[in-house]
């Protein structure tokens, strides 16, 4: 089988048996051609954008002179297979385009003069590494329902909890006129309302009712 039938399925197939060692020379001449334009892509400063990669294919390569159909699929493929569908995925576009700022980060940072030209590098670093969390972004992201307002329930009731149950209200109402009878009778029965004895509680009372205003 000619290196130029193989395509990026039987790449991935590899891939799914556990790359193993013993493959075929002309598989191995199409993983080198991927790899070989996936070098050229990084070499902007020689290579340039996809169609100068193309034209050098098709000129200098003799098993793919005049075929740029060829080229193209190869070149296509390089790139889906290093940045990450046949027809390249948005994925694999953000991450080229995270690539390609690198490098401009790069080269901005040898002509750097001043603290603006490093504020401006360092946008630069920024921006590159939003797009790389775009293209890759992690799976252990919290669920927003963790970021929800918590629902909560108040409750006197002790026999809702894993302690000790409520005692009796007659037992607490006795207690209560046994312990503090020097007290008014507007704060014995303010206490016995928060003790749930006599209902209802008044959350908000009048001055007249506060048995602290007295």
């Amino acid at each position: 089988m000619e290196w130029t039938k193989y395509d990026i399925a039987n790449l991935y197939e590899w891939a799914e048996m556990g790359m193993p060692k013993m493959v075929d020379e002309s598989f191995v001449k199409y993983v080198n051609m991927l790899s070989k334009i996936y070098n050229m892509r990084m070499r902007f400063d020689l290579y340039g954008e996809k169609d100068a990669i193309i034209n050098h294919l098709v000129s200098f390569e003799a098993d793919l002179k005049g075929n740029r159909l060829q080229a193209l699929k190869l070149f296509n493929e390089s790139m889906e297979y290093f940045y990450g569908s046949t027809d390249i995925t948005k994925k694999a576009h953000l991450n080229k385009y995270a690539d390609d700022l690198d490098r401009d980060i790069a080269l901005a940072r040898k002509l750097v003069q001043n603290v603006n030209d490093l504020e401006k590098v360092g946008k630069l670093v920024k921006y590159a590494a939003e797009i790389r969390e775009r293209a890759n972004p992690d799976d252990n992201k919290l669920p927003d329902e963790m970021f929800n307002k918590p629902f909560k329930v108040y409750t006197f009731d002790m026999n809702h909890f894993d302690s000790e149950p409520n005692e009796s209200l007659e037992d607490t109402e006795k207690w209560i006129d046994e312990k503090i009878q020097n007290m008014t009778p507007k704060a014995i029965e303010r206490i016995k309302q928060e003790a749930m004895i006599n209902l209802p509680i008044k959350v908000f009372m009048d001055d007249t009712d506060n048995p602290r205003k007295e």
